[in-house]
């Protein structure tokens, strides 16, 4: 997909490195994230069952629960915005 993607995007006048690191960001971000979430897949894979349960038996708020995932992707889901659209202000 980004391959055919990127023969539009150059001819567009995108600059290479802009756009690979957008692309970059945003398949990670979609590998973190359902419904893909093939990162999570193969952590817990590697992990093991006796984690995976330990952190369902988990107490406290959701925030509290899942804050080791939540920053990570607000963090990313950020510097993609920024990434993307910071460049139109200084090079449009």
């Amino acid at each position: 997909v980004s391959a055919t993607v990127a023969t539009i995007a150059y001819a567009s006048g995108i600059n290479p490195i802009h756009f690979w690191m957008v692309t970059l960001v945003a398949f990670e971000l979609g590998y973190l994230t359902p419904p893909v979430a093939l990162n999570h897949l193969l952590t817990r894979q590697v992990v093991g069952e006796a984690e995976v349960l330990a952190a369902l038996e988990e107490e406290g708020t959701f925030y509290q629960r899942h804050e080791r995932i939540l920053m990570p992707l607000i963090a990313m889901g950020i510097s993609l915005l920024l990434v993307a659209f910071v460049p139109l202000f200084f090079y449009a």
